[in-house]
C-alpha cells in the first residue's frame, strides 16, 4: 500500500511538473537554497502490527534544495517544482504504559536519516505554500529496549517514506531569508526490528508466578508526526542579473 502511495504521488508530481514546463516562464533562472530546520515529534511504533503508545521526542534536519522557475496558466497561482536533500537526528520509539504520562517506559532508536523529495510550491503574496513526497534511509546509531533480548534484532538500516507540507514566509523582496513551518508523516517500510521466537529457557522474562516464559517473533515499524520550524536562505534573491549581447 506504501508503495502504491508513493508511485502516486510521485507520479502526479512528475506528470504536473511536465505540464507546467509547458505553459509561460516567468523566471525561468531557478535557485539554490540551504538551510535547517527541526522541532516536535510524535514517535509510535506498531509490534506485530499492535500499536503501542506514543512519545513525545525531537528531530533536526540540514537541508539542501533547488528549484525551478515561477511558472503560471491563465488562472491559477504562480507555481514552481523543485527537489531536496535532507540530512539528520530523528529521535524514534514507543512506549509501554499509558499515553503521555511519567511511568511509561519507553523503547528508544536514535537515528540518522537521509531524504530526497520531490517537491511543488504555490506563491501567494510573501507566503509559498508546498507540498512534498520522497523517500528517506535511517542508520541506527543507538537503541535502548526495555526487551534487551531483542537488541541483537535491531535493524541498523531502515527505509520509508516521506510526505508532508508547509509554508515559507518570504521576509523581503531582496531577502534571501525564509522562514519554514512543517508538518510530515514518515512511516517505514522495512522494520526497525525483526526478531525470531525465543524460547522460555532463553528469554530471561517471567511471569507473575515466577515461570519463565517465551518472546514471540517481532516486526517493528516506526511511524512519526512531526512539527518543524526552520530557516532557509536562497543566495540568488535580489541579485539582478546583466544579460550582454554579442
Amino acid at each position: 500500500m506504501m508503495y502504491r502511495l508513493l508511485i502516486i504521488g510521485l507520479s502526479v508530481l512528475l506528470f504536473n511538473s511536465n505540464a507546467w514546463s509547458q505553459e509561460q516562464d516567468e523566471d525561468g533562472i531557478g535557485a539554490f537554497a540551504f538551510g535547517a530546520k527541526g522541532g516536535f515529534t510524535l514517535a509510535s511504533q506498531a509490534w506485530n502490527k499492535i500499536q503501542m503508545t506514543p512519545i513525545i521526542s525531537y528531530h533536526g534536519d540540514l537541508f539542501v534544495e533547488w528549484m525551478g522557475g515561477w511558472k503560471t496558466k491563465a488562472k491559477g497561482p504562480k507555481m514552481r517544482y523543485g527537489f531536496q536533500a535532507q540530512l539528520g537526528y530523528h529521535r524514534k520509539g514507543s512506549a509501554w504504559g499509558r499515553a503521555f504520562q511519567n511511568n511509561i517506559t519507553p523503547n528508544i532508536f536514535h537515528n540518522i536519516g537521509l531524504a530526497v523529495l520531490g517537491k511543488g510550491y504555490f506563491q501567494t503574496g510573501k507566503f509559498s505554500p508546498y507540498y512534498g513526497i520522497g523517500l528517506r534511509m535511517d542508520y541506527t546509531v543507538k537503541s535502548q529496549l526495555v526487551t534487551p533480548q531483542y537488541i541483537a534484532a535491531v535493524r541498523k538500516i531502515t527505509y520509508g517514506i516521506w510526505f508532508g507540507g508547509g509554508i515559507e514566509w518570504h521576509t523581503g523582496e531582496k531577502s534571501p531569508l525564509d522562514l519554514v513551518l512543517e508538518v510530515s508523516v514518515s512511516p517505514d517500510i522495512g522494520p526497525q526490528i525483526e526478531a525470531p521466537p525465543v524460547d522460555a529457557s532463553n528469554s530471561g522474562m517471567i511471569d507473575y508466578l515466577g515461570n519463565p516464559v517465551s518472546l514471540p517473533a517481532q516486526k517493528v515499524f516506526n511511524i512519526i508526526f512531526e512539527v518543524s520550524l526552520g530557516v532557509k536562505l536562497v543566495p540568488s534573491r535580489g541579485v539582478e542579473y546583466e544579460y550582454i549581447d554579442d
